[in-house]
């Protein structure tokens, strides 16, 4: 038989498609697999899951926003896989602070909301909510028809796991350093969407962005 409980946290399980998954937002695993969306969406150099690991069993972070706020001298004393992260402790710091600038579909897209990633933050920005306060008044009614989103999304987004349950998160964030890049109204590529076909380059697609313009995952 299926277990019914998660082996971490004693929390019931429930079925997700082919999956059975812990939604306490509570269970360590959980709670390091957003840091780690996190760090992988920013792609943070060194910032790798045995770090991140050790840094919750040490009780040091309990979200993203605690890696903003680490003391390097301290994080040098880290033990890791029998060994101390030492000088790195100041690499990944330093690779922390060189990246903290992101656009809003990046910031509400990494925060493990069910179902809703980059793109589908971006729907919501195409349809006048481009903001995070006009993100949180949004209604369920509202959200269901953004074009692409739906019902399901809506109700993801606007449910007990969506927006308001992350906004902390993301508050905390933006007080730690965390800044949002705002979009250029005026831009040479202001109006423009724009679709890379056949590959992707954060880059380019960022300076897209930048310059007005906005992302599309794909044609038609």
């Amino acid at each position: 038989l299926p277990p019914t409980e998660c082996p971490c946290c004693a929390a019931a399980l429930f079925r997700d498609g082919r999956y059975l998954m812990c939604f306490n937002d509570d269970c360590p695993p959980q709670q390091a697999g957003r840091v780690r969306r996190w760090c992988a969406r920013l792609d943070l150099k060194g910032w790798g899951p045995a770090l991140i690991n050790a840094l919750f069993e040490q009780g040091w972070i309990a979200d993203a926003s605690d890696l903003y706020v680490l003391d390097p001298d301290k994080l040098s004393s880290l033990e890791m896989d029998g060994r101390r992260v030492g000088d790195t402790a100041h690499i990944v710091m330093a690779e922390l602070r060189t990246k903290t600038e992101v656009t809003l579909d990046v910031l509400v897209g990494s925060m493990g909301i069910p179902g809703i990633g980059r793109s589908t933050t971006r729907m919501l920005m195409e349809s006048g909510y481009d903001t995070l306060d006009k993100m949180s008044a949004l209604t369920y009614e509202r959200a269901a028809i953004v074009n692409g989103f739906g019902p399901g999304r809506a109700e993801s987004f606007t449910g007990s796991k969506g927006i308001d349950s992350v906004r902390p998160i993301i508050d905390r964030l933006l007080a730690r350093g965390v800044k949002l890049k705002v979009k250029n109204s005026q831009g040479s590529l202001s109006g423009l969407t724009v679709c890379f076909t056949g590959f992707r380059d954060k880059v380019m697609q960022e300076a897209v962005e930048l310059a007005g313009g906005t992302m599309k995952d794909g044609v038609g």
